[in-house]
């Protein structure tokens, strides 16, 4: 009886082992599709820059684009989003030439959150996507983990998912993102922000603001 129970536990284990390697979270195939397809920028979404809307003009470079839907814990997307003043900061330090993204798609749901975001003085311009354009736009993953993406500077995707909870991660960014940085070439500065009074209140404020949202 001993022997039959280690047997259904074994056979038990192994359907189990099965069914886990084969969730899509798991395997590199769930994301192989999306790799070297192309993204699309929402077209009508606003910029919005401490609290006022503004208009930036992107330059010709890679970009690290991490977006947000409606949905999910909005104290875990503020804590996220000072994890990424962190990670920026550490690229800039480094002299890498990437522009940082971040898309919210805005609703009645989220909406405070982003005025209090702005108010905050989150030092890095955000798209808002009033009408969900983005996700209409691009097949992307469902999982959350999987919508922060590098791209090339034809907006294709070279690696995909968010390197906050994952210091290698990380690293690969880093490594590519060293790889699509000119090399003995004067990176130039980030996109124009080009709202002259906002831009006075900005300079005021922030000594280096008119880097962004371009990180180096």
């Amino acid at each position: 009886m001993k022997r039959i129970s280690i047997y259904i536990l074994l056979i038990g284990s192994f359907f189990l082992l099965q069914r886990c390697n084969n969730t899509p979270n798991s395997t590199s195939s769930y994301l192989n599709k999306y790799y070297g397809t192309q993204l699309k920028l929402p077209s009508k979404a606003s910029w919005r820059f401490l609290d006022k809307d503004t208009i930036i003009e992107l330059k010709n470079k890679p970009k690290l684009i991490t977006y947000y839907n409606a949905e999910g814990c909005f104290s875990c997307r503020m804590k996220e989003l000072q994890s990424w003043k962190i990670l920026i900061e550490e690229i800039r330090d480094k002299s890498l030439e990437v522009d940082f993204i971040a898309i919210f798609k805005v609703d009645k749901g989220n909406e405070d959150f982003i005025a209090n975001l702005l108010r905050n003085e989150f030092i890095y311009p955000l798209l808002c996507d009033n009408i969900g354009e983005f996700e209409n736009e691009n097949s992307i993953p469902e999982n959350s983990l999987y919508h922060t993406f590098l791209v090339d500077t034809s907006n294709t995707i070279k690696i995909i998912g968010t390197p906050i909870y994952n210091p290698k991660l990380w690293n690969i960014y880093k490594k590519e993102i060293t790889k699509m940085t000119p090399k003995n070439k004067d990176i130039s500065r980030s996109p124009k922000i080009t709202d002259s009074p906002f831009l006075k209140r900005i300079k005021k404020s922030h000594r280096e603001a008119s880097q962004y949202p371009s990180v180096r």
